[in-house]
């Protein structure tokens, strides 16, 4: 039985689909404003270097250097400011 956030969704094919997408939109809430740095990283796989949701406080080298590439220091992941 799928779970989100102590709330038991029924095992039908239409409610795990709805709880799956609720669960996409709370990650993506939580990455957005920046409320938990895991899901920053998270909802960051599989975007391109500028498009994700990091900023140059995550970056290994901490300065906010524009138009350069930083790794991540959490998921070591390149994004680009």
């Amino acid at each position: 039985m799928a779970t989100i956030t102590g709330m038991a969704c029924a095992p039908r094919n239409g409610l795990i689909k709805r709880c799956n997408q609720m669960r996409h939109i709370w990650k993506f809430f939580l990455a957005y404003f920046r409320l938990d740095l895991a899901a920053v990283c998270e909802m960051s796989k599989g975007r391109d270097e500028y498009n994700d949701f990091h900023d140059y406080r995550d970056s290994v080298v901490g300065g906010p250097w524009y138009l350069t590439r930083h790794v991540c220091k959490r998921c070591s992941k390149l994004f680009r400011i």
